[in-house]
């Protein structure tokens, strides 16, 4: 007797987000502007999502919550008339020592959608960016009576040929204010951004640099709270790298100064003397009292301990290759020659019968294997 079995088939992805979406109904239309339609925002989503094959790959959770976040400024996050983009990144879930990947998605507002809601917060009449190309004539002068003159020769539309981007604004007030940046300091910015090699600024380079100026401009108006946290949350999202992007400097001096610490033994200054008789310190200084002594060299567990201290990430570590160099040069360049039972014997790491002749306590600076390891001062 044949019996047919029911095959249930699995809902696609795209099928579980757009059921997310629709059970979230009333809370995206509690959060949505009048003018944005429900029914069309979640069809313009969904459709949006299926075209990106890397959104696919976001958890649906991370999807949502752009979702809402794009709902809320009365955006439609698919890129159209560069308004916003849903943004897939990779996040480390897991921790430093254990990385785990996964994709997550992320609302970014673009050149328009930034337009749309400085004039949504009524402080703003009109605000525009433009890009100047090489052959354009372009004067600016800036004090009490700024102004820019423009006058576009249309030679060319490549990106490589901006040379600045400038922004304007008119306030209701019938005020005005610009901003000029510099092709250079465009791409500085978008070096720090996390999606500085796929999405917009790839595909729409033009309008993400007059973004970027006009989100500078606008940072100095007169914008509603509402205005302001969606440019600050646009910032944090596309620019979370930025910490890590200016760290190594921050790092470097941290590093620097605990590897550079003196033992706290090393040196020791005496208490000025107190007059008994007369109760009170004598009026001229007395000379401190200096003991030196040789401090040992870390044992491998300290030097553990002092990295921990330091904290360290992956993204730092080509700073501690660096620190380390500098130490090491600095040693070599001030430090005797030493006896073979007093010198650290550390081997070269290029199998080259070289050794290492510094005093014993410097063997950290040898975790920068880099190129930097000090070569021997036997033969100089």
């Amino acid at each position: 007797m044949n019996q047919s079995v029911a095959v249930v088939e699995k809902p696609t992805k795209i099928a579980v987000i757009d059921r997310e979406i629709e059970a979230r109904k009333d809370a995206l239309l509690a959060v949505m502007p009048d003018n944005l339609s429900y029914d069309r925002f979640r069809r313009v989503v969904t459709l949006a999502i299926a075209k990106n094959p890397d959104l696919l790959e976001c958890t649906a959770s991370s999807i949502i919550t752009a979702v809402i976040e794009a709902a809320q400024l009365g955006l439609e996050p698919t890129g159209s008339l560069s308004r916003a983009w849903l943004i897939a990144y990779n996040k480390n879930v897991g921790t430093k020592q254990n990385p785990k990947w996964a994709k997550e998605a992320q609302l970014q507002i673009g050149y328009m959608g930034l337009v749309e809601l400085a004039l949504r917060s009524g402080r703003i009449r009109s605000a525009e960016a433009r890009l100047v190309y090489e052959g354009d004539i372009f004067e600016v002068e800036f004090g009490t009576d700024q102004r820019i003159v423009h006058k576009p020769m249309f030679l060319t539309s490549s990106p490589e040929k901006i040379t600045l981007v400038y922004a304007v604004v008119w306030r209701m007030d019938s005020t005005w204010d610009i901003e000029v940046m510099r092709k250079d300091e465009i791409d500085g910015i978008r070096a720090r951004s996390k999606s500085a090699n796929h999405g917009p600024w790839v595909s729409d380079y033009g309008e993400m640099a007059r973004k970027t100026v006009l989100r500078r401009l606008l940072k100095r108006q007169p914008l509603t709270v509402e205005t302001i946290d969606a440019i600050a949350k646009d910032d944090e999202i596309e620019y979370a790298q930025e910490a890590a992007y200016v760290a190594p400097n921050a790092a470097k001096a941290r590093i620097m100064a605990k590897l550079r610490a003196p033992d706290p033994g090393e040196v020791m200054a005496s208490e000025p003397t107190v007059d008994e008789a007369a109760g009170e310190v004598p009026p001229e200084p007395v000379a401190p009292t200096v003991r030196r002594r040789k401090a040992p060299g870390p044992s491998p567990e300290e030097e553990a301990r002092m990295l921990e201290d330091v904290e360290i990430d992956d993204a730092e570590m080509q700073v501690v290759y660096e620190a380390g160099a500098e130490l090491v040069a600095a040693a070599v360049e001030s430090a005797p020659a030493q006896k073979d039972d007093a010198r650290c014997g550390n081997p070269s790491p290029w199998d080259d019968g070289v050794s290492c002749e510094l005093d014993k306590g410097h063997s950290l600076a040898h975790r920068a294997n880099n190129g930097s390891w000090p070569t021997s001062r036997r033969g100089s």
